[in-house]
C-alpha cells in the first residue's frame, strides 16, 4: 500500500496545504493512521478511500491551526 499512493497522496495534500514539506509530514502521518487502524480494526476494504480520508482530514485540522494563528 505505501508505494502504490505514496506520490500521488503527496501530491493531493501538497495541494491542500500549500506546503511540500508540510505535505510530506501529513502523509506520513496519515500512512500511520491508516496502518494502526488496520492492525486494531476490522478489515480495511478500500485502502485508497481510508488512506485519503484521513489525509483530508489532516489537511483541515492543519489548515484550522494555520487560520487560528
Amino acid at each position: 500500500m505505501l508505494e502504490r499512493f505514496y506520490r500521488e497522496l503527496l501530491n493531493f495534500l501538497h495541494r491542500q496545504v500549500g506546503d511540500r514539506d508540510a505535505a510530506a509530514d501529513l502523509a506520513q502521518e496519515s500512512y500511520a493512521r491508516v496502518l494502526a487502524a488496520q492492525r486494531s480494526g476490522p478489515p480495511v476494504m478500500d485502502e485508497r478511500a481510508l488512506l485519503y480520508r484521513t489525509a483530508r482530514n489532516a489537511g483541515r485540522r492543519i489548515m484550522q491551526q494555520e487560520k487560528k494563528q
